[in-house]
């Protein structure tokens, strides 16, 4: 995997598949709405830290003790910002918890990008957390 010093190196850690996805976009959307926002953007539940320039695998073990800390997962999906961005998704930091992000698909979720982001988690990197 390359990862530029500087760029962010991103987990999903619950399923992703579109169904999957639209599922969280729906969930994120109605507490936000709870919490004041009347026009939320579409977003699912990321985490990410930074890539020091150093070993990505060193990178990588952060990521996964910063997952560890708030979620219960036994697998993670891990992507880089540049692939997120390049398909047009931006990340927008959320914390708390450490280290979690909002990962933007847009005003509204349409289909297409579900399926672009289903596309990149299913062919990227999985790591086992548990």
């Amino acid at each position: 995997m390359e990862l530029a010093a500087g760029e962010l190196l991103v987990g999903r850690a619950w399923r992703w598949t579109k169904e999957q996805i639209e599922k969280d976009v729906e969930i994120d959307r109605r507490s936000r709405l709870a919490e004041g926002d009347t026009d939320p953007p579409a977003s699912i539940s990321v985490f990410a830290v930074t890539h020091d320039g150093g070993d990505v695998e060193r990178t990588l073990h952060e990521l996964k003790n910063s997952i560890r800390k708030s979620r219960n997962a036994r697998w993670l999906a891990v992507v880089t910002e540049k692939e997120l961005s390049n398909a047009g998704f931006r990340l927008v930091r959320s914390e708390p918890p450490p280290d979690h992000h909002d990962l933007i698909l847009g005003r509204q979720a349409s289909d297409a990008a579900m399926v672009r982001l289903e596309q990149i988690f299913e062919t990227r990197t999985r790591e086992r957390l548990s």
